[in-house]
């Protein structure tokens, strides 16, 4: 199964959250958590969290740089939903026993907006569907990196996999409604006769 398909991301078990956050990482033994080395656990909850900063500060990069004020509101809302998310992956990697320092972001995503920029500056006037093409590559990006920790079905414990799971159902929505408006043709730029 591939982030593309219709059933990506998988529906979390609905048995395995019981409380507001994670609370049934709370009863994560470490028994459970032994299906996968202590050190791939925290690699994969430090690489989501990244993921999940990457995508808040590319929102609110990509919000300062357009020009339509719905869309900037939108990009803002995602930024503050990727912050949540970010807290959410802290609280349930601390949750499982996982204690580690939590990191800002990529070197990478940093290229990322620098690019976004750089192709705002070069196009020589506003151009908001540039900015969206750039933001639907980055929600490629994080789907993805979702997805690669989901894909392998049996290394995960239940709780962390259906936290997991929760927050790739919010990357796999943003990334479809910036996809809609990139593909809407509501942001292309008039293109001038000669």
């Amino acid at each position: 199964m591939n982030a593309h398909s219709p059933n990506w991301p998988p529906e979390p078990a609905p048995s395995a959250r019981s409380s507001p956050l994670f609370p049934a990482a709370q009863k994560a033994t470490s028994q459970q958590a032994a299906s996968i080395p202590a050190a791939g656990l925290t690699a994969i909850f430090q690489n989501l969290i990244k993921v999940t900063h990457d995508g808040e500060h590319g929102f609110q990069h990509a919000a300062a740089q357009v020009h339509d004020r719905a869309l900037r509101d939108e990009f803002h809302k995602y930024a503050r939903e990727r912050r949540s998310m970010a807290s959410e992956l802290t609280q349930l990697m601390n949750l499982v026993g996982e204690n580690t320092a939590v990191p800002s972001g990529s070197a990478t995503a940093v290229f990322h907006r620098t690019w976004m920029s750089l192709r705002t500056v070069l196009s020589g006037e506003p151009n908001d569907q540039a900015i969206l093409d750039e933001v639907e590559r980055g929600e490629e990006a994080a789907e993805e990196a979702f997805h690669e920790v989901l894909d392998p079905t049996d290394l995960l414990p239940e709780a962390v996999r259906s936290g997991i799971e929760t927050l790739a159902q919010k990357v796999h929505r943003a990334h479809e409604r910036v996809r809609r408006l990139r593909d809407s043709g509501l942001y292309q730029r008039p293109h001038r006769g000669v």
